[in-house]
């Protein structure tokens, strides 16, 4: 790992096993809990001779925190990353093969916090240098493929990660594993001294075949008016993908040691009062909200990786637990395969933002041409419908929307006239009645629920912005079955106060904001649409585009995406019909299809009458 500012220690001898163990017995946490801090503590020693075993595997540099575990280093280069990333990616491929080829992306980490802006903008404390060092060392972060293939083992998608092009995102050419970024850069790239870290944004020309590489730099802000620091990776979007949590978590856990140090808190106490949170969140939810199942989604924003280990070995041991996964499928793989623990939080996730917004850039034309003169946000329903046949594939799981991107009215309407084949079967259907399992994200949950109701929604919903126990409550009460959290689960200091300390806060999101694909024809690379992301809601702080346009022309985009979210809500029904047509035999990848638009007598089943193409991935 990196250089980071090291934790305070009262003595040379002290260990995180033995500062952790004094924390349980110092009175000045969890005061205000004493019931719930003396069964925490009961269930701590219980288990104690796993969470020994596991705090042993990280041996501390005192200096740069670095650890080494009982197979060499075990901060790998998906430790960070969620189990989303895994089932995404023959999606991505897809989108890709079926809009003209490969692209590269730049994701821009989003610090909505403005005392962390305004400590990275100033580089306070060296924090700035800090980060800097911390993301160079990523490309010391290798994919161990084995990992990957031992979560992956028996999904549908399982395939995918044998073939060349799954192989290929986490092995290089000769064999060996990739590493987060590359660890060589083109003679005379701007980089900062002694590192691969760009000083400038990258432009494809800046990179060789292959290389991901992170930037970090100064610039205007279209969103905020600020000039602040910007730290954005960019590579090829089935590679650089692995980034988009592991920037926040670099940043989340450098702000993090900062705070504690001016708290004079040891590592082992942070994580103590962090499970002590947990607990709290669990027991919680399980006595209050008891009838919902519970999903822990910490990876992005966590303080260290023993954090998500201790709450993925603890999970289904506290007592009335309602958890049954993690998104940390590193977590999982940790426990049980290295260590041979058993009844661990499995590896669980959806899919994001991501595949929405990658594909607002490559399917631009479905989403403007004048055939869609109601300006449906049809991209986004490709790519859930890809989803669907690349890594659901009509099996027995839950199929999941995210349908906030533009505003989650604009999906309902448009999914509900967009007219699909189920898996391995020639009758159509609405994409939105191939979903079972309705994520909501932003904005307030009484409205959403109340919309998956106008569109005759059928699934269950699933919370996925819990971040106190009444949004939790509240979620239940609406008839939420499901939630997913990662700071109300034991990472944020405002949920619960263990201590008497100044809560610390780093709220932060990683976005795609630009993308590029090659051109055949010209043989160069295109820049491609503005992707955006708006939520539901008002919170323009949670608003997403890319930072580097000029004002007029982020106003611009914003506007647009505006347009089409406010037109769900004046005409919540679609007049128009599509239709996205296979075409199994087109290529290699039988993933080809066209897009028609037309009319469709649902109770007849007869064929539909198709008025006109508006796309056809096969003239591409």
């Amino acid at each position: 790992m990196s250089a980071a500012p090291s934790f305070h220690a009262e003595a040379e001898t002290e260990t995180p096993l033995t500062q952790f163990q004094t924390a349980m017995l110092n009175p000045a946490i969890g005061t205000q809990f004493p019931e719930q801090h003396q069964a925490l503590n009961a269930l701590l020693l219980q288990w104690m001779h796993l969470i020994a075993m596991v705090i042993g595997c990280f041996a501390f540099d005192p200096i740069t925190l670095g650890v080494v575990g009982v197979a060499g280093s075990i901060i790998t280069a998906t430790t960070y990353n969620d189990y989303y990333k895994l089932s995404m990616a023959p999606t991505i491929h897809a989108i890709q093969a079926t809009s003209g080829g490969p692209a590269i992306a730049t994701f821009a980490l989003d610090v909505r916090d403005e005392s962390i802006r305004k400590q990275l903008a100033a580089n306070i404390g060296g924090i700035t240098d800090a980060v800097i060092q911390a993301l160079n060392a990523l490309q010391n972060r290798t994919f161990d493929y084995q990992v990957i293939l031992d979560t992956v083992r028996g999904k549908p998608f399982e395939g995918f990660f044998h073939s060349p092009e799954g192989r290929a995102i986490f092995m290089n050419p000769d064999g060996s594993p990739r590493t987060l970024i590359s660890a060589t850069v083109p003679a005379g790239a701007p980089v900062y001294p002694g590192t691969v870290i760009y000083t400038q944004p990258i432009e494809p020309s800046m990179l060789a075949p292959g290389q991901v590489s992170i930037a970090v730099f100064m610039a205007l802000d279209a969103k905020t008016g600020e000039f602040r620091l910007h730290i954005e990776a960019t590579g090829e979007w089935s590679k650089v993908s692995f980034l988009e949590t592991t920037m926040m978590q670099v940043v989340y856990q450098i702000a993090l040691y900062i705070h504690l140090q001016e708290r004079k808190c040891s590592f082992g106490q942070w994580l103590y009062e962090a499970l002590f949170r947990f607990y709290l969140s669990v027991t919680f939810s399980g006595t209050h909200c008891p009838q919902m199942t519970g999903f822990l989604f910490a990876g992005r924003r966590t303080g260290h990786f023993l954090l998500l280990l201790l709450q993925a070995l603890l999970a289904k041991k506290i007592p009335g637990s309602k958890i049954v996964g993690t998104s940390s499928f590193d977590a999982w793989a940790f426990l049980t395969t290295k260590l041979g623990l058993t009844d661990i939080a499995i590896p669980v996730g959806t899919h994001a933002h991501e595949i929405q917004m990658g594909a607002q850039a490559l399917y631009a034309h479905l989403d403007t041409c004048l055939s869609n003169g109601e300006r449906l946000p049809l991209s986004a329903c490709v790519s859930t419908y890809l989803f669907y046949l690349t890594a659901h594939k009509g099996g027995a799981g839950p199929m999941p929307m995210l349908p906030d991107t533009v505003g989650s009215e604009s999906f309902c309407k448009t999914a509900a006239e967009f007219w699909v084949h189920p898996f391995g079967m020639t009758t159509w259907v609405t994409l939105l009645s191939l979903i079972n399992s309705a994520r909501q994200d932003s904005g307030d949950l009484g409205v959403f629920a109340e919309t998956m109701r106008k569109y005759e929604f059928k699934g269950t919903m699933f919370a996925s912005e819990i971040d106190t126990a009444e949004t939790l409550h509240q979620a239940a009460s609406l008839g939420y079955t499901a939630s997913g959290a990662g700071g109300f689960m034991g990472d944020s200091e405002k949920v619960w106060k263990v201590s008497a300390d100044k809560p610390f806060s780093a709220s932060m999101a990683g976005k795609i904001v630009r993308m590029w694909q090659w051109n055949k024809r010209t043989q160069v690379w295109v820049r491609c649409r503005n992707p955006v992301k708006l939520g539901d809601g008002d919170d323009l702080a949670k608003v997403t585009a890319d930072p580097l346009l000029s004002v007029t022309e982020y106003q611009q985009v914003i506007a647009d995406a505006q347009r089409v979210k406010q037109s769900a809500k004046d005409k919540p029904f679609a007049s128009s019909q599509f239709f996205l047509c296979p075409l199994p035999q087109a290529s290699e990848h039988g993933l080809d299809f066209r897009i028609c638009y037309g009319r469709f007598n649902p109770a007849t089943q007869a064929k539909p009458r198709m008025v006109g193409i508006i796309y056809d991935s096969t003239d591409l």
